[in-house]
């Protein structure tokens, strides 16, 4: 995402009091992002190549928490 990364984007949505399911799909994550990006309020972090059991459920979550 040109100009801000998913977390930033978190940050962002959490200023703002937008609640909206987010899920993370990134090539460069780690296990400090995955924490930090869930603590501020993604439904899922997932790293590619995504399998589709797994991108499945997060969508499911995210239909959940809506």
């Amino acid at each position: 995402m040109p100009g801000m990364g998913g977390l930033g984007l978190m940050r962002h949505l959490a200023e703002s009091d937008t609640r909206i399911p987010v899920i993370i799909v990134t090539a460069h994550g780690d296990d400090d992002m995955r924490q930090r990006t869930l603590q501020v309020g993604a439904i899922a972090f997932l790293e590619k190549p995504v399998r589709g059991p797994a991108l499945l459920e997060a969508i499911r979550s995210a239909i959940g928490a809506a």
